[in-house]
C-alpha cells in the first residue's frame, strides 16, 4: 500500500514538472531533484527459451519493466551492464511468496534472469536515488561513471554519494531505455 501511495504521489509530480515554463518544455539538467520511480505490483518476468548454442536455455527478455542490477560498466565501451530479473511488491509479494519472504515490502525472483549490454548515451531517462531517499536526475554517462567508482560530477548535491541500490529498468524494442534506481532498505 506504501509503495503504491508513492507511486501516486510520484506521478502527480511528473505532472506538475511538465506543466511547469512558459513553453510547457522543462529542460532537465544533471542533478535536477526528480520524483519517485512509479512502482508496479509486479515487474516484467525474464523467460527462459531459446537454446543457446551450449544447449541451455538462454533468457529472452521482452518489452517491459524490470527489476535490475548494475553490474559493470564498459572498459573503453559506452556500456553499462544489467542483470535482469523480476521483482513483487508490496501485496502481490505477499500473496504470491508469502509474508516471510516480503520483509522489506519486495522480493526478487532470481530465476531466470538475464542480462542487456546497454550504451549510456542512447538511454531517454536516468535517475539516480541518494541515501536520504532523494532521486535525481542524470545522464547516462554520469550513471555510468557512479557505476564505475566515480566521484558524483560537480553538480551533484554536496551531500549526495552513489549507493548500489537497484533499478527499475525499462525495454523496448530488446534494448534498455529508462533506468530509475530505486531506494530500498
Amino acid at each position: 500500500m506504501r509503495l503504491r501511495a508513492v507511486a501516486v504521489a510520484g506521478g502527480l509530480l511528473v505532472v506538475l514538472l511538465a506543466a511547469c515554463g512558459d513553453d510547457g518544455v522543462r529542460t532537465v539538467q544533471p542533478y535536477d531533484r526528480a520524483p519517485v520511480p512509479a512502482v508496479p505490483d509486479r515487474t516484467t518476468p525474464v523467460r527462459r527459451q531459446s537454446v543457446a548454442v551450449d544447449g541451455s536455455l538462454a533468457p529472452t527478455i521482452d518489452d517491459g519493466d524490470y527489476w535490475a542490477e548494475a553490474i559493470a560498466v564498459g572498459s573503453g565501451r559506452p556500456i553499462i551492464i544489467f542483470d535482469l530479473a523480476q521483482a513483487v511488491f508490496s501485496q502481490t509479494c505477499v500473496a504470491e511468496l508469502g509474508a516471510a519472504e516480503c520483509g522489506d515490502e519486495y522480493a526478487v525472483i532470481a530465476e531466470p534472469h538475464g542480462t542487456i549490454a546497454q550504451e549510456w548515451d542512447t538511454l531517454q531517462s536516468v535517475t539516480v536515488v541518494g541515501e536520504n531517499r532523494q532521486n535525481y536526475a542524470v545522464p547516462g554517462a554520469e550513471l555510468a561513471s557512479l557505476i564505475g567508482g566515480n566521484e558524483p560530477g560537480a553538480q551533484a548535491p554536496a551531500d549526495y554519494q552513489y549507493q548500489p541500490y537497484p533499478f527499475l529498468v525499462t525495454v523496448r524494442n530488446g534494448a534498455i531505455v529508462d533506468v530509475h534506481q530505486i531506494w530500498v532498505p
